[in-house]
C-alpha cells in the first residue's frame, strides 16, 4: 500500500464508541478527510462506521499484513496476538507505504478502548504534499 499520504492508524477495542473516536481525533487535531487504516477484523465495528460517514477514507488491513511492523510502543498482549507492539502504529505504517514514519506515535484516548498513531510518508516531497 504504497502513497503520498497522512494515514491515520487506529486499533480499538469492542467497547469503543464514536464519541470516544470523535473526542481523540480531536485532541490529536486529525483534520476532517484524513485516510484511516484499521484492522480489517474491525471494519464492520461501529466506530469504522462513524468514521466513514464522517467523510475518512477507511483502509482495512489483513493482520497478516501488519505481522513484522516494527513500531516504537510495545504490548506484549498485541505482539502475541497479532505479531506487531501496536496495531494503530502498524497500521499507520502498513497503509502510508514503504520508509513511512511516525509523526505522532500511540495516543490513547481517556477511556482506554481506542489508540491512534498518524504517520508521514518518507520522502520529504511526498511529505510536504501530504501535509498541504
Amino acid at each position: 500500500m504504497e502513497g503520498a499520504a497522512v494515514i491515520l492508524g487506529i486499533g480499538l477495542n469492542f467497547r469503543a464508541s464514536p464519541e470516544e473516536a470523535q473526542a481523540l481525533l480531536a485532541a490529536m487535531q486529525i483534520p476532517p478527510g484524513t485516510a484511516i487504516a484499521l484492522p480489517a477484523f474491525r471494519a464492520s465495528h461501529r466506530v469504522a462506521d462513524w468514521l466513514w460517514r464522517a467523510g475518512h477514507a477507511l483502509i482495512a488491513l489483513h493482520p497478516v499484513q501488519l505481522k513484522g511492523v516494527v513500531t516504537p510502543s510495545q504490548s506484549d498482549r498485541i505482539l502475541a496476538l497479532y505479531g506487531t507492539g501496536c496495531l494503530a502504529e502498524a497500521c499507520a505504517l502498513c497503509a502510508c507505504g514503504p520508509g513511512a514514519e511516525l509523526a505522532i506515535t500511540r495516543r490513547l484516548s481517556p477511556e482506554g478502548h481506542i489508540t491512534a498513531a498518524l504517520a508521514v510518508p518518507h520522502h520529504p516531497k511526498d511529505r510536504q504534499e501530504a501535509m498541504a
